[in-house]
């Protein structure tokens, strides 16, 4: 595997989060948002800051190199470093907002769901597979005008699960190869 450094990259986008088209589940994106590096959190969270605001799990896919737009199959699959769990913080026209990354790069053909809990609620995510991340990423490049190493990409699931109401409490992200995320949300 890859090595990537997350702080690597000193532009003002830590990624970006694309968006679905309809019908839902649709594993095409037909848009995306840029997410700034000051969306990165780290635990602890206020529950205060995060009124109004839903928590959803994701597999977010990191790059080791750059992509350029007009990148093949091969070259796309070979900047991917690997994919991490993450916690993404969503207002209710699910943009993000804010995210919270696990510190395990897991391999970048890692599909496995990725469960949320808070309590007895959970939310399961079915994350895009391999092929359908590489088109993803290369339909990105193209619309994006390239993709840099270190930057994180939140693809188009295969099936997003629920967003759930941010609240005070323990919640835990588990995804593939016992991958986990752990954030405490005071009150």
């Amino acid at each position: 595997m890859k090595s990537a450094g997350l702080a690597v990259e000193p532009r003002s986008s830590l990624g970006y989060q694309m968006i679905a088209g309809r019908p839902a589940g649709a594993a095409k994106p037909i848009g995306f948002r840029s997410i700034r590096r000051a969306d990165h959190l780290v635990g602890p969270l206020a529950v205060a800051p995060l009124h109004g605001r839903y928590l959803r799990p994701q597999l977010a896919a990191v790059l080791a190199d750059d992509i350029r737009p007009g990148a093949g199959p091969g070259a796309v699959a070979l900047a991917i470093a690997g994919r991490c769990v993450a916690i993404v913080v969503v207002n209710d026209r699910d943009a993000a907002t804010g995210v919270l990354l696990g510190d395990r790069l897991l391999e970048p053909e890692a599909e496995d769901p990725v469960s949320l809990w808070y309590g007895t609620s959970r939310s399961i995510l079915l994350p895009a597979q391999h092929a359908d991340l590489i088109v993803q990423l290369q339909w990105l490049a193209a619309t994006a005008g390239g993709l840099h190493a270190g930057q994180l990409l939140f693809p188009v699931p295969r099936e997003s699960g629920d967003r759930l109401p941010a609240a005070p409490g323990m919640w835990t992200a588990a995804g593939p190869d016992a991958a986990t995320l752990i954030v405490r949300i005071t009150p």
